[in-house]
């Protein structure tokens, strides 16, 4: 970020008093400044891409002692990571956590990052929304090298990365639907414009051409997103495994919360699971071992993530560390009861 303007600078070039400029910007009780002269500010502000604290921080060099984390949706954060470790560990280090959620809406995600950085955090931990980095103040901020990790990787952006391998995560999973005697495999999941649903869904492509099975565009599904309400993606479930019954001998879904509604959707259509269509889905998320039937699934080392990811941010954000690093966790089998051995 070359050739930002001061707060000064800024004063200088509208004709008007650093103080007022100030006032008008955060929005003091005791700024008197007419409608439109706050106007002026505003939109120039808004025109050059002025944040307080992005000068601020330049110039006064302090902590804060807190960190952010920014995920699309709260559900995730229990699949890919333990926030609670995340919290807990944090808080023993002397760092308070600051959590935000965009629900899958890019300007949101950014308005977040943007609020945290008002709030002067000394680091964030991301999981993006998008593929490739389409977040502006994302970009800004590693310009300026400022501390973030990253839960899945985002192309063309140099970002410290820890995360699950969903790619081979995906792989496994259908792997194990081949070699137990599943040879029409279909895919349901959330889009593809996710890194890690994109990555699963390569994944399952990836087993398919190893053992010589022809991928069906007409089985699989990756058009709707998380932020859908559950009532719409139990509706998509119901209509995917009524369609494709006959043309199906198994499912990989995309997520465990998806393979419990496929489940559900199954059980109000009379198709038995795993008798007639097995389910594989992918977390390992908490809720599903107390589920009756016993989702077979992906699994990350949650733990391990939480801490690396954490470790990472407290290594930049204190100096420890300059350079860029990228892990990725293997993902673990889980095998439970809801995919049948057909051989």
């Amino acid at each position: 970020m070359q050739n930002r303007l001061t707060l000064k600078e800024i004063a200088k070039k509208l004709n008007l008093s650093p103080s007022t400029i100030s006032a008008i910007i955060n929005n003091k009780p005791t700024c008197f400044a007419s409608k439109k002269t706050k106007q002026k500010v505003l939109d120039f502000i808004q025109k050059v891409g002025y944040t307080p604290n992005l000068i601020a921080r330049s110039l006064k060099k302090q902590k804060t002692n807190t960190i952010g984390f920014v995920a699309p949706f709260p559900t995730i954060d229990t699949a890919v990571l333990d926030i609670a470790i995340i919290d807990k560990t944090s808080w023993k280090k002397g760092y308070r956590l600051l959590i935000g959620y965009s629900y899958g809406d890019r300007e949101k995600e950014e308005a977040i990052l943007k609020e945290l950085y008002s709030r002067q955090v000394d680091g964030i931990i991301i999981i993006p929304t998008g593929l490739n980095g389409e977040n502006n103040f994302l970009r800004r901020l590693l310009t300026e090298s400022f501390p973030i990790v990253s839960l899945t990787k985002i192309e063309g952006l140099n970002i410290d990365v820890v995360s699950p391998d969903y790619q081979k995560g995906g792989y496994i999973a259908t792997e194990y639907l081949i070699k137990t005697g599943h040879k029409k495999i279909g895919f349901f999941g959330g889009s593809i414009e996710y890194f890690s649903i994109r990555e699963r869904f390569i994944g399952y492509q990836n087993a398919l051409k190893k053992y010589g099975l022809t991928l069906n565009k007409n089985i699989t599904s990756t058009f709707f997103h998380q932020e859908d309400a559950k009532e719409e993606i139990y509706t998509e479930c119901i209509k995917f495994i009524s369609e494709k019954e006959k043309d199906i001998d198994s499912i990989f879904a995309s997520n465990d919360r998806i393979a419990f509604l496929l489940i559900k959707a199954a059980k109000e259509k009379n198709i038995k699971i795993p008798g007639d269509i097995s389910i594989i889905g992918f977390d390992d998320s908490e809720f599903v071992e107390y589920f009756s039937l016993g989702i077979t699934t992906v699994g990350h080392p949650s733990e391990k993530i939480s801490k690396t990811a954490l470790n990472f941010l407290l290594d930049k954000i204190e100096g420890r560390r300059k350079k860029l690093k990228t892990v990725f966790f293997n993902p673990e089998l889980v095998i439970r009861n809801s995919v049948n051995v057909r051989l």
